[in-house]
């Protein structure tokens, strides 16, 4: 019987999410006949920089999956969107899909239409709905007023819709959303000056809503200091 070729497109593998996720991949497609080749890139140019010269300012993640896809060709791609722009510039989802193999693709984590790429679907969250639920039990349930919330990179647009949601439910409660109660953090767990300005002031948070499980660990591990 004929294996098929799939693989995973992945910013850096440091997230405990991408690593259940491509496992869970695996295990499935296996017992498909599919192998699954992971690509990932690198999470940041600033790796690259202690041995190099060059203008670092384009991600050389991008070029490494590029060229993995290219060469050996798998039918079928499952790109982890968030993951790959979570540390540095927006992506142009269709400019990115368009350097790939023309092969259906499963995107998470977006809902771009990908029309050069038929058979290809999307998964994604209802990112602004549950910031704005979650914010509202929380209020509502627990009686927190004093809501801080721990935000990706300003230009990542999922995260920007849970900030959203965030501001919404505090607006609608007649609670302050004001920007000392904001930070933007890099969707890694270690980013304690980002949350210690939280507790810096007379009022500390009663609760902190996060835009990712990885600062949700660095939240714990602050508050618990």
């Amino acid at each position: 019987m004929k294996r098929h070729t799939a693989a995973l497109l992945t910013g850096n593998f440091h997230s405990e999410r991408t690593r259940i996720f491509s496992e869970l991949l695996s295990e499935k497609m296996e017992g498909e006949d599919i192998t699954l080749r992971l690509y990932p890139g690198t999470d940041s140019p600033k790796f690259l920089r202690p041995i190099t010269t060059a203008d670092m300012d384009t991600d050389a993640s991008y070029y490494s999956l590029y060229s993995y896809a290219n060469y050996e060709k798998p039918e079928l791609l499952t790109i982890a969107l968030s993951s790959i722009y979570e540390g540095h510039a927006p992506v142009d989802v269709r400019d990115f899909v368009s350097r790939l193999p023309k092969v259906p693709v499963i995107l998470l984590d977006d809902d771009t239409p990908l029309p050069g790429n038929p058979g290809s679907i999307s998964i994604t969250a209802d990112n602004y709905g549950g910031a704005r639920e979650l914010t509202t039990i929380l209020i509502e349930r627990y009686g927190c007023k004093n809501i801080c919330f721990l935000s990706g990179p300003l230009f990542h647009k999922e995260s920007l819709k849970r900030l959203t949601g965030w501001r919404d439910a505090m607006m609608e409660h007649s609670l302050s959303a004001s920007a000392d109660r904001i930070a933007y953090g890099s969707f890694h767990e270690w980013i304690d000056k980002h949350i210690e300005l939280f507790f810096s002031g007379e009022e500390k948070p009663d609760a902190i809503v996060c835009a990712g499980d990885e600062m949700a660990k660095g939240v714990y591990r602050v508050a618990k200091k």
